[in-house]
């Protein structure tokens, strides 16, 4: 049912929005809660054998993509591929087996109007979205597992950087590298049928390249109409 509240995310009809922007507001950065222990996240090896495009952009409908990763040097594209290869613990989704009947890698947590909400971004989470545009863009909604939507898009960065030093909250990080990704989504289906977020994810990585703070994943703040 439309404008129902996920098993661990809000939802926020859109008349409430402006009621509610601080709280938004304030749940942003709650959000982003640097992981202590790494224990249950693991790389998913396919994820890494397929790998995104550096860039890909399709403007020419109502149904829209546009990725981009900022890369100079082979070491950040390694980086990237790695940060989107690392996916969070199974058991962050335990009792939620109806939302993952053909038992995929988890990287999200629920749907609304066939729309999965991501608790990380990874590279299948991009993928999954890239696809349901070029279902979008055919018309094959019942294929998509979604309602017929007017417009959608989606967007995605990420980049890599070195930093000596690193801080983000309460964490300090020496000789790091910092991968930053951001995915947005937006899908139109009507008067008073819209929905929208914006996902966020860093992933830090030490001098050799090993995996040791993880921010942004969790719960995402959904936007609808």
């Amino acid at each position: 049912m439309r404008g129902t509240v996920l098993k661990t995310g809000i939802l926020y009809p859109l008349n409430y929005l402006f009621f509610l922007l601080p709280l938004l507001l304030m749940d942003c950065e709650t959000n982003l809660t640097s992981l202590d222990e790494l224990d249950g996240y693991y790389f998913n090896f396919n994820v890494l054998e397929q790998a995104l495009p550096d860039a890909l952009i399709d403007t020419s409908t109502v149904f829209r993509i546009n990725l981009e990763r900022s890369v100079l040097y082979p070491n950040e594209r390694r980086l990237i591929e790695k940060a989107e290869a690392f996916f969070p613990p199974e058991s962050v989704f335990e009792n939620q087996d109806d939302y993952n009947p053909n038992g995929e890698p988890r990287w999200w947590y629920g749907d609304f109007d066939g729309i999965r909400i991501p608790y990380a971004i990874t590279g299948s989470s991009v993928d999954y979205y890239v696809s349901l545009i070029r279902y979008f863009q055919k018309g094959e909604f019942d294929a998509a597992g979604t309602i017929r939507m007017q417009s959608a898009s989606v967007t995605y960065t990420s980049a890599a950087k070195h930093y000596d030093s690193f801080i983000f909250g309460n964490e300090r990080f020496t000789d790091v590298y910092v991968v930053s990704q951001e995915l947005k989504w937006k899908n139109y289906c009507g008067i008073l049928c819209a929905l929208w977020f914006t996902k966020t994810r860093m992933i830090v990585f030490d001098s050799n390249e090993n995996v040791i703070a993880v921010f942004g994943d969790g719960s995402t703040i959904v936007i609808v109409s």
